[in-house]
């Protein structure tokens, strides 16, 4: 078997896999890009005739865009985002740089011409398709993702000063029930305000505190049933208060999770052979967040925290791909 049929036959086979993890439901069976039926059928065997290789190219170009653009999953990440055609030929330098591939490459005086196989299929032909399926290999395999909050909350109204205000509602806080709430919604958070005379004078404090524990839960893409690795990213915004107070009154604090203010960082990772996956993101000891600073006069409520504003579940399933998985050119 010569090195140009095993190359078109790995690049059919090597989108076929690519097909495959795109699958969203089990019953009934549905892809987001359907397998060629020729594949599925098995009768390719070495045989690789001209319409079966225009299906393969349009193939091709529609998965591209469901597989996750793997220079931007990095700690510190503003945007995950996906793959374009545009991109990745731009990038790997396949056919006119645009979202055609090359059919004949220049010969002699001759121009390149792009476009799908020709009849006569060069190494060039087989060398860009198989960059291009080598460039998918990560995928969000989540058809859906849902969060449930367990939230602990406590507050008091003090008469006195601020430290004894907020001592109070400590106490408040180790004595208070567990509420369950659907999304990200209040995260983990401490603010306050305070009440003036008509001299200005404080007269009394209002600190609430509250820490949630989110359980993160998705259902997974898993094509061929072996172990999985998937990966949670998480995105940190401001407490979920925040927009109340006055914007030199905010602070973004992490209380200690990792999180990074409006930046994805990678919380840790699940291997899993079923069809779900969960991850639970907070302390369940349901630590006393840390303390804003004292509220003051004609400042409004003081606010520190974080809450959750995105999460990803990402796997790599390069792993699980048999063909076109490194690189052969």
């Amino acid at each position: 078997m010569d090195a140009t049929a095993m190359s078109a036959t790995a690049i059919s086979r090597g989108l076929y896999e690519r097909c495959l993890a795109t699958q969203y439901s089990t019953n009934p069976v549905n892809y987001r890009v359907a397998p060629p039926t020729f594949a599925v059928t098995n009768k390719i065997g070495w045989h690789f005739d001209q319409s079966m290789r225009m299906n393969l190219d349009d193939k091709a170009k529609s998965l591209v865009p469901w597989y996750v653009d793997g220079d931007t999953v990095y700690d510190g990440t503003t945007n995950i985002t996906m793959l374009t055609v545009t991109g990745v030929w731009a990038e790997l330098e396949i056919g006119d740089h645009t979202n055609q591939f090359t059919g004949t490459p220049a010969i002699g005086t001759n121009p390149p011409i792009y476009g799908n196989y020709p009849w006569r299929i060069y190494v060039e032909d087989l060398e860009e398709r198989y960059k291009v399926l080598n460039s998918m290999k990560m995928l969000s395999p989540i058809t859906t993702v849902s969060a449930q909050e367990r939230r602990k909350v406590a507050a008091t109204h003090h008469w006195g000063t601020w430290n004894e205000a907020i001592a109070l509602a400590e106490d408040a806080f180790l004595h208070a029930d567990v509420y369950t709430n659907s999304g990200y919604v209040f995260g983990v958070d401490s603010w306050g305000w305070a009440n003036t005379d008509l001299n200005g004078h404080i007269t009394n404090y209002h600190p609430i505190i509250q820490y949630s524990v989110y359980t993160i839960s998705g259902n997974v893409l898993n094509f061929n049933s072996n172990s999985i690795e998937v990966s949670v990213w998480i995105k940190g915004n401001y407490g979920a208060n925040a927009y109340r107070a006055p914007t030199n009154n905010i602070v973004f604090d992490d209380n200690g999770t990792g999180l990074l203010l409006n930046q994805f960082v990678k919380c840790g990772t699940i291997s899993t052979t079923s069809n779900s996956v969960s991850f639970i993101f907070g302390d369940e000891g349901y630590p006393i967040p840390i303390w804003c600073s004292a509220p003051v006069p004609g400042y409004g409520m003081v606010d520190r925290g974080y809450t959750i504003s995105a999460a990803y579940f990402l796997s790599d399933y390069s792993p699980q791909f048999n063909y076109c998985t490194n690189k052969c050119w």
